[in-house]
């Protein structure tokens, strides 16, 4: 009886938290308007054995319908064991930097593409991503109106007809709208760095991926967080698909494993009390609903109980998958959502323990 009032509590708290997220998230809205004011930029692109990826993101890069003189793409090669190298030298618009031997790891790539930056403005893209042509106005469209220190922007999930695909997209489609939403009311605590634009300045006056680079994962939000601590700084969300960037899911569970794996081994340092209250949020709600469920078989008072709080989580869960795949066009991947109310509870408890005495290993190197 007990456990189930608890239950009910935490539930509760989940969906009310979720449910202010989700109002924030329809009521925000950035027009969608190209304008003809331009301004430099660079681009830096981290790559380390991506010569499957790397040429078709350039491609999408150059292609844009911007000005190129004032396009600086630089890519940094963090060691490439393969023919990634190759790939980049094929267009000679790029500027190349190979990673000193004495560096390596993502941040120390990202640093060492912002020291030799020309332009103020940075943005930051992975070596797997690809945009449409009208990508980069969009988002210098947003920054010149908005004068923004982090501008944080769209990631769409790659759509492939298979459950594993469907299973990271409609994580990916909340994770928008706590990305956004959060944004909107000025208490961010999730962006990406496959698609993140920022003032070099600002870059500088943190120091950088400084205090947290021994970790190899969150690049983005661990800048996200002392940009936020600034004063007076503006950190904002562009809702707007043509300012977004599609990426590949993971192609395979143990790939998908290593990569939530790197995520949540970052969360002991984040010192975001938002990021640490949503995370909370959702997993004690996951936990709760495991825990009543496995319960309720043993303790049939509790059906009632397992009943409820599975309503609940439902109503708000597909609430937030529906407003995400709706953003993304991606509306046909919501069929998967019974499965999903029975699999994510039990995948998102074993990451977080395995996340405590697992080391991921991504591209070849074991992580921290």
């Amino acid at each position: 009886m007990i456990a189930g009032l608890v239950a009910i509590v935490i539930i509760t708290i989940y969906f009310c938290w979720l449910l202010y997220l989700a109002i924030i998230w329809i009521a925000n809205d950035t027009k969608q308007s190209i304008g003809e004011i331009t301004i430099p930029v660079s681009i830096i692109i981290p790559c380390r054995n991506e010569e499957k990826t790397i040429a078709a993101c350039i491609d999408s890069i150059s292609s844009q319908n911007y000005p190129k003189e004032l396009v600086e793409l630089i890519v940094v090669n963090d060691h490439s064991e393969d023919d990634t190298i190759n790939c980049i030298i094929k267009n000679n618009r790029v500027k190349l930097i190979q990673l000193p031997s004495h560096l390596k790891g993502k941040k120390a790539a990202l640093t060492e593409g912002i020291k030799n930056a020309t332009h103020e403005l940075i943005i930051t893209r992975d070596a797997d991503t690809i945009s449409d042509v009208n990508w980069l106005r969009t988002i210098i469209d947003e920054q010149i109106k908005a004068d923004a220190d982090m501008l944080i922007c769209p990631v769409t999930l790659k759509s492939e007809n298979s459950f594993l695909n469907v299973f990271q997209r409609l994580e990916f489609y909340a994770f928008t709208i706590l990305t956004g939403a959060t944004a909107f009311i000025k208490k961010p605590i999730l962006c990406n760095g496959a698609n993140l634009c920022f003032k070099k300045s600002v870059f500088t006056k943190v120091d950088g991926y400084k205090g947290n680079d021994d970790l190899a994962s969150g690049d983005d939000v661990f800048l996200m967080n002392k940009i936020a601590a600034l004063p007076e700084r503006k950190i904002l969300y562009l809702k707007d698909l043509n300012a977004n960037v599609v990426t590949p899911a993971e192609d395979s569970f143990k790939r998908m494993t290593n990569q939530r794996l790197r995520w949540a081994g970052k969360n002991t340092r984040n010192p975001n009390l938002w990021n640490a209250f949503t995370g909370f949020c959702i997993l004690l709600a996951n936990i709760s609903w495991l825990f009543i469920g496995v319960l309720s078989v043993f303790y049939h008072e509790l059906a009632g109980y397992f009943i409820i709080i599975t309503t609940i989580k439902c109503i708000i869960d597909f609430l937030l998958l529906f407003l995400g795949s709706t953003f993304h066009k991606q509306g046909k991947a919501l069929i998967a959502f019974p499965l999903m109310v029975v699999l994510y509870p039990i995948y998102i408890v074993l990451i977080a323990i395995m996340s405590l005495v697992i080391k991921p290993i991504w591209k070849g190197r074991s992580l921290k």
